[in-house]
């Protein structure tokens, strides 16, 4: 299932940063950071380095790189300090509102942050199926 989130992630990222659709800036940038928080730690890294070097969305070490790395470190941190899955609901959301409220503004940063939100949640939910219980002879 990780390895889905982070192939569906580094899908919407690579939509946003080749724009193909023709997409407003705003739409793709909101994109690029769902698809980013989608991804796991060394696709992370690897699209904050390509980023980095080669900026899609304004100067290298602009104000989006910076948000970027926030999102990077708050994985990071999640890590680390081994959280539960309660914590990482409220990180990991935080983290992507943070980033979209100072590259985009406060209502793109509400629905980027909802839209992470019931992302990680729908994902994190458990699947199990009980089995029938055998009657007794």
């Amino acid at each position: 299932m990780k390895v889905l989130l982070t192939i569906a992630g580094l899908i919407i990222a690579l939509i946003a940063w080749f724009n193909p659709f023709a997409l407003d800036m705003l739409v793709r940038i909101a994109l690029f950071i769902l698809g980013f928080d989608m991804m796991g730690m060394m696709a992370k890294l690897g699209v904050f380095v390509l980023n980095f070097f080669f900026p899609v969305f304004g100067d290298a070490f602009g104000m989006f790189s910076w948000m970027l790395l926030l999102l990077f470190i708050s994985e990071l941190l999640i890590i680390i300090i081994e959280v539960d899955r309660p914590y990482r609901l409220i990180v990991k959301p935080t983290a992507v509102f943070a980033t979209a409220f100072f590259s985009l503004g406060m209502q793109p940063a509400l629905v980027v942050a909802g839209t992470d939100l019931l992302i990680n949640l729908t994902h994190k939910i458990k699947r199990d199926k009980k089995k029938p219980r055998k009657k007794k002879k």
